[in-house]
């Protein structure tokens, strides 16, 4: 069952691409609103490295705040995408296909190490303890491991209860 997690696009990024695209209005939300949280927890700036970029969304609101941003991701697709939404929309940031759990960077490369959009029901445990030492691994001193959590299983069952809950889940309906 877990055999592939994290590393394939299907199905749910096919199935939902317009929740993952920066150029859809639910994408634009999506991005102004880790923009909005990143700015109210964040006092840093400098490098910054985006685990699980996807498609960007999370990279580009790096970048606004104005870090320099390397997003990366294990899926080749969603990079690529990534990389074409970079330039036609004018974004300076870099993507690169790589395994969180074996980073090839040096050693204290990046003053924030970031895993956003929630990224943890796409990792096993064993996984997330690798990617959590690497990340540590390039920090420079005094740098900032940031992870973005949305429990699901506590926001789903208030959804159902009251659907217009469209600010808690990130300004948009996930049911059909």
């Amino acid at each position: 069952m877990f055999k592939n997690l994290g590393y394939t696009f299907e199905p749910t990024y096919k199935e939902k691409l317009w929740m993952y695209d920066p150029r859809t209005e639910v994408g634009k939300k999506r991005m102004e609103k880790q923009r909005e949280l990143l700015e109210k927890f964040l006092s840093i700036s400098g490098k910054a490295l985006d685990v699980g970029c996807g498609m960007g969304i999370s990279t580009f609101a790096l970048e606004k705040l104005g870090f320099e941003v390397i997003g990366i991701d294990v899926q080749e697709e969603l990079v690529e995408k990534a990389k074409e939404i970079a330039k036609e929309l004018g974004y300076k940031a870099e993507f690169r296909v790589m395994d969180a759990k074996e980073l090839d960077f040096p050693d204290e490369s990046f003053d924030l190490v970031a895993l956003l959009g929630n990224p943890l029901p796409h990792l096993s445990i064993y996984d997330f303890d690798e990617i959590v030492q690497e990340a540590f691994r390039v920090l420079k001193p005094n740098g900032v491991l940031f992870l973005e959590y949305a429990d699901w299983a506590k926001l789903l069952p208030l959804e159902r209860k009251r659907p217009n809950l469209g600010s808690v889940l990130g300004g948009y309906n996930i049911l059909p």
